[in-house]
């Protein structure tokens, strides 16, 4: 549904139920004063409940603020570090909640509303994604500078075998875990079962690496081309069950995302000579590209596309049905503009303006809508 869209507005004021129309009827969910402000909102798989930060002048330091109906708010406790990050588990049940203390970094699991989460890992640094609702699967520097890929489950931490390379969120599908392991300086992609054991190696890649889900059971992955993870190249599709790998772009990208119910994959290009992201839609295999929009980012979605690997899963920009993409900044064409919510259709017609806005992202699909891996090719 193209209502499941949960977006800051001019204010920073947490908004949800766009209609879509020229002049849309927000309604919001709860009743934050002037002196809220909120960021990074997401939505639960599915829709229905959304969650956030919130700072208010009222109250000291940040809380995370959840609405599981609408008009109903639940806070938690002051979180006493500085908000980073927040992700709900594939059925909703429970809310990840990363924060920074100092130089490390904390992941606090706990039902939604939950008034003081649990400290499931502590580490820098630490990158991480759901494996069930029990389960979160993470890259995390824990002992002596030593990084590790771990699960964690509130009681127990299991580490896998080998040393994480680069740094990004693992990925869960179908076939089990695919990360990213250190290889004679070079970066091996291997799938694991959630037991730890045994491993498998698709693919060994020279440079730092990049992957999001494909949601069909395939990853998407691109290469480092300037050491530090701010421009990728040679963006393929991996298929985790036969290792077979089908190049979709060799160009520059910022960030990738798939096109659920397509082939087509999402591409986010720099253009320096305006300040601005290009948002293009590339299809299977790379044979076409067809342009969706050219905007210059709001800051926190200069933000979300500078770790896009952590976000594309939990604050997704393209709706569950692949009809929409949903960006916050200015229009290329309007630069100097305050920036606005943009949702952009895939069928070519005009966007649609949503009011001002810093940032906005459609809900993840519920996992029962969710493709199962592709076969054996």
């Amino acid at each position: 549904m193209t209502n499941d869209l949960v977006r800051l507005d001019g204010a920073r004021r947490v908004v949800t139920g766009s209609t879509g129309s020229k002049d849309p009827l927000w309604a919001s969910w709860g009743v934050p004063t002037s002196t809220d402000l909120h960021s990074w909102p997401c939505q639960r798989p599915g829709g229905g409940a959304w969650a956030a930060f919130r700072v208010s002048r009222a109250q000291a330091g940040a809380r995370v603020v959840v609405s599981l109906r609408p008009g109903m708010e639940q806070e938690s406790a002051p979180l006493d570090a500085i908000p980073i990050y927040l992700q709900w588990s594939p059925r909703g049940e429970r809310l990840a909640v990363l924060v920074q203390r100092g130089d490390q970094f904390e992941l606090r699991v706990g039902a939604p509303g939950a008034e003081t989460p649990e400290t499931w890992l502590t580490g820098a640094p630490l990158f991480f994604t759901w494996l069930d609702d029990d389960r979160v699967v993470a890259h995390v520097g824990r002992v002596a500078g030593r990084n590790e890929l771990v699960i964690a489950d509130g009681v127990t931490v299991t580490p896998f075998p080998g040393i994480p390379g680069s740094f990004c969120a693992p990925v869960v599908c179908p076939s089990g875990v695919v990360w990213s392991a250190l290889h004679g300086g070079r970066s091996s992609i291997l799938v694991t079962a959630p037991a730890g054991v045994p491993s498998r190696e698709l693919e060994i890649v020279e440079g730092l690496l990049a992957m999001v889900p494909a949601g069909d059971g395939r990853v998407l992955r691109a290469v480092s081309t300037d050491g530090n993870g701010r421009t990728y190249r040679d963006l393929r599709s991996l298929n985790p069950i036969t290792g077979r790998t089908v190049r979709v772009s060799d160009a520059d990208l910022t960030a990738f995302l798939p096109i659920p119910g397509s082939s087509s994959t999402l591409v986010a290009r720099p253009n320096a000579r305006r300040g601005s992201v290009v948002f293009s839609r590339v299809s299977e295999q790379g044979r076409e590209e067809e342009l969706v929009a050219d905007v210059i980012p709001s800051r926190d979605l200069r933000f979300w596309l500078r770790f896009f690997e952590q976000f594309a899963a939990s604050h997704p920009l393209v709706d569950a049905t692949g009809s929409f993409l949903v960006v916050a900044g200015t229009l290329a064409t309007s630069p100097g503009e305050e920036a606005r919510v943009w949702r952009f259709p895939f069928s070519g017609r005009p966007a649609s303006d949503l009011g001002p806005g810093s940032f906005a992202c459609f809900a993840p699909p519920a996992p029962e809508t969710m493709t199962a891996a592709g076969s054996e090719e």
